[in-house]
């Protein structure tokens, strides 16, 4: 699982069509139109085959650690594109919706966009001057076969 994180003063997402890629995204699209958010962190989420609970909850923890830390709520973004082995897309739907669940449980202010969709994009970012370590971030989750069996 692989995510950026980047801090914003203004995001907003415009669903403008479907998307036709991987196979089967289209039974799992939800089209949401047009949402903007003021100062918010976005989670860019790619969702992998052979991610796990483990991954999911390694992402949570570094969502909520960087929402913490610019105190900001978040927008979970679908972003498939960081992806080497797309998870199929009704089970990457079903991480994803996980994720924002566990996050509104651990009190972070969640929102949404559209899954499955090609969208326009609008960032207004922070860069504090020299750059800040909570600008953007990146998070990759490799919890290895070996740490699965012996945490499981």
């Amino acid at each position: 699982m692989r995510t950026l994180l980047i801090n914003t003063r203004y995001a907003s997402f415009n669903d403008t069509a479907c998307s036709t890629r991987p196979k089967g995204i289209e039974l799992e699209s939800e089209f949401l139109g047009f949402k903007s958010f003021e100062s918010v962190a976005i989670a860019a989420v790619c969702v992998e085959e052979r991610d796990s609970t483990l991954d999911q909850d390694f992402m949570v923890s570094e969502i909520v650690k960087y929402s913490n830390q610019i105190g900001k709520g978040v927008v979970i973004v679908p972003f498939a594109h960081f992806a080497r082995d797309l998870k199929k897309p009704k089970e990457a739907k079903i991480v994803i919706n996980d994720i924002k669940r566990k996050l509104k449980k651990l009190g972070i202010l969640v929102g949404e966009v559209g899954f499955g969709t090609h969208k326009e994009l609008e960032l207004e970012v922070i860069l504090k001057s020299y750059s800040h370590p909570g600008d953007f971030a990146w998070r990759e989750s490799r919890c290895s076969q070996e740490h699965r069996e012996q945490i499981e």
